[in-house]
């Protein structure tokens, strides 16, 4: 009974109670241990899934923010385009405004020079006449007579003066 004497050794029993303890058990921690990473894969897969959602939303919102930065800066062109086009009829205007000013005090200018023309004429005419008169007037004296060249000479300077 050498094949039967294991049965009777305490050291086996030990060993066989010890292999249905760790089967039994096993089956428990090896369920909870497939439990924690069956969870764990799940809250990973949920992070992935999260992180991947939110990186299309990123991409969207790039792609509409680069869209809204063209339009702007469509927008900051043609504001630029308007701004030099007013900037030059500004300009036009204000050489126009120029030119019309330069005219208008040209003319004036012509017209003081006119009458300062004018008036130094009739000066010196008015000089000239009186100088004539003067003339006149001695070369009567020595001619005529004392009263008639008076007489002369007063009448014609009442008609030289009106």
């Amino acid at each position: 009974m050498i094949a039967l004497s294991f049965l009777q050794d305490p050291s086996f029993w030990i060993f066989v109670s010890f292999a249905l303890l760790t089967v039994v058990f096993s089956r428990r921690i090896v369920r909870t241990l497939n439990q924690q990473l069956n969870d764990r894969r799940a809250t990973i897969t949920r992070q992935i899934n999260e992180v991947n959602e939110l990186y299309e939303e990123a991409k969207d919102l790039l792609l509409s923010e680069k869209e809204n930065l063209k339009e702007k800066e469509e927008e900051i062109l043609l504001f630029e385009i308007e701004t030099k086009n007013e900037i030059e009829k500004e300009k036009h205007l204000f050489k126009k405004r120029t030119e019309d000013l330069q005219k208008k005090y040209k003319v004036s200018l012509l017209k003081k020079r006119k009458d300062i023309e004018e008036k130094l004429l009739d000066k010196v005419m008015k000089e000239f006449l009186e100088k004539s008169c003067d003339l006149a007037e001695s070369r009567l004296k020595k001619e005529l007579d004392s009263e008639l060249s008076e007489t002369l000479i007063k009448g014609r300077i009442k008609k030289l003066s009106v």
